[in-house]
């Protein structure tokens, strides 16, 4: 439960730190100490708060993916070095070290953007790749339910089964259940596919071909193997 909430947390938690500190500066710069003044004291609860999250998150998160890498460790250490620089820049009025505390803010935000979309481009390159050597018609000549099975398992619309079942059934992430030593046949498999299971944990697709169905039960099956 706490896995499948600690990525959007996070997500929300860097929007609203991002905006809070636009509002900030952008007072700063237009000399309205009053008005800054009044947004600060009415948010401070509210920025503490987002400033724990943020951070929190954001190293669970790390931990999380194991050794982190090159750019992660770029984000937080901007990210640590914008708080101090903000809070100081914000308490001496000093509107160098306010934009510089939100160009930090903006430069990880933007880091973690970029690490997305290479990510996804990634991804796309590699199913391109994959579906030359997957035949998806089960009349065709060379037609491999399993194979077909596990192109639709790590490719399915919406949240890929590899997402939290791992590409060897195993990885159990957000309380997904270990396809290695599943029960259920090939009919309880396709069931639980099209309408959900583990109390909604797993969310039903019901709008797959049945050849789609079969060969995903197919390839379940196979990873008991």
């Amino acid at each position: 439960m706490i896995q499948s909430l600690l990525l959007p947390t996070h997500k929300v938690a860097v929007i609203i730190f991002l905006l809070h500190y636009v509002i900030k500066t952008f007072l700063l710069l237009i000399n309205k100490p009053e008005a800054l003044k009044k947004y600060t004291a009415g948010t401070k609860v509210l920025e503490m708060i987002i400033s724990v999250l943020f951070l929190f998150t954001g190293v669970w998160l790390m931990v999380e993916k194991g050794s982190p890498s090159t750019l992660q460790i770029i984000k937080f250490t901007l990210v640590a070095l914008s708080i101090p620089i903000a809070i100081i820049g914000f308490k001496k009025s000093n509107k160098a070290m306010a934009v510089t505390a939100l160009l930090f803010i903006i430069g990880a935000y933007g880091l973690a953007e970029m690490n997305k979309a290479n990510k996804k481009k990634a991804a796309l390159k590699a199913t391109v790749e994959a579906t030359r050597d997957v035949v998806t018609d089960p009349a065709a000549a060379g037609y491999n339910a399993v194979k077909h099975g596990e192109y639709v398992y790590n490719n399915i619309s919406g949240v890929p089964c590899k997402s939290c079942h791992g590409a060897d059934g195993k990885a159990m992430i957000g309380g997904a259940k270990d396809l290695s030593i599943t029960t259920l046949d090939k009919e309880g498999i396709k069931s639980a596919i099209k309408n959900g299971q583990n109390g909604g944990k797993m969310p039903p697709y019901g709008s797959l071909q049945p050849a789609e169905y079969d060969a995903l039960a197919e390839f379940v099956l196979s990873l008991k193997k």
